[in-house]
């Protein structure tokens, strides 16, 4: 009887024993695999961290758009500044230009060619005279007519006035304004290739509307190249 019980305590201290050690190897599998997930986490997150720069820092290497992007807003900045020196200077040179025109042409030039702007296109608007003032210019500028404006106006065959003698008249307000636009401040009504104008209306020499490129019209006029 005494050997039965004391089996039956030993099968039953066993049994303990073996529950104990089962649910202490449960727990430290629990707290192993708990610190390996934890360890593989914070593995991934520094790996993450790495990976980005490297990423983007082998990306902009082998990419010369992501390479320059960082440059892009420096270098409109620049070339906006420089935009607005080149405008600047652009204003300079036209206004030491427009002055350096206005010096070139004497006193008695300016009179005369107020007065066939007033014989040519008297009863015309100011941006008809104008386109007057801007053909005698273009003719002095090219090499098939003669480089003054003296010579050019008072050529041989070339403007009515000069032979019949109306560019003796007084010229008018608007008229020395259209001189004053055209040869000091340089405004241009059409390019430096327009050369001839004439009234398609009245003319008795048509070689200009049958030979020439016909530009523009003007009130009465018509400008040829």
């Amino acid at each position: 009887m005494n050997s039965e019980r004391k089996l039956v305590y030993v099968a039953k201290r066993k049994h303990r024993y073996w529950i104990t050690n089962w649910k202490r190897f449960t727990l430290f599998a629990v707290f192993v695999f708990t610190v390996a997930v934890s360890l593989f986490v914070s593995l991934i997150t520094e790996d993450k961290k790495d990976v980005k720069p490297m990423l983007a820092a082998e990306i902009s290497s082998q990419n010369p758009t992501v390479q320059t992007h960082m440059y892009i807003q420096r270098d409109k900045q620049i070339n906006d500044i420089e935009q607005e020196e080149y405008q600047s200077q652009k204003m300079e040179h036209l206004a030491t230009d427009a002055s350096s025109k206005c010096s070139t042409i004497s006193a008695s030039e300016r009179e005369l060619l107020e007065r066939l702007v007033e014989a040519e296109a008297k009863g015309e608007s100011l941006v008809g005279k104008i386109a007057v003032v801007n053909v005698v210019l273009n003719r002095v500028r090219d090499e098939d007519f003669p480089n003054t404006i003296t010579e050019v106006i008072m050529q041989k065959g070339q403007f009515t006035p000069v032979a019949n003698g109306s560019i003796n008249n007084t010229p008018s307000e608007e008229s020395i304004l259209a001189v004053k636009k055209a040869v000091d401040e340089d405004y241009k009504v059409f390019g430096t290739d327009v050369l001839y104008f004439c009234n398609k209306k009245t003319a008795t020499n048509r070689w200009m509307i049958e030979n020439r490129e016909e530009v523009m019209t003007i009130g009465n006029h018509t400008f040829f190249r």
